[in-house]
């Protein structure tokens, strides 16, 4: 065997595991995804948090993320 032979098989043999190892990720994945755990209700009441928007000389890119701030789904 010469070199490229022997480079050849060995990016053969890395390609191949690499490809088994994504094929038992993708199936443990499809395992848990099938179990269907509940999702938590909601809580009865909400943490407080405080939004900082790091804003300097930007007066279009305040309007927009003010606009968007104001359109989040948060209970208030």
């Amino acid at each position: 065997m010469d070199v490229l032979e022997c480079l050849y098989l060995a990016c053969a043999v890395v390609l191949g595991v690499y490809g088994c190892y994504s094929l038992v990720l993708t199936g443990l994945y499809l395992f848990h995804a099938q179990r269907g755990e509940p999702i938590p209700p909601p809580p009865d009441e909400w943490p407080t948090v405080t939004v900082q928007l790091p804003i300097y000389n930007e007066g279009s890119t305040a309007e927009r993320a003010l606009a968007a701030l104001g359109a989040l789904d948060y209970p208030r």
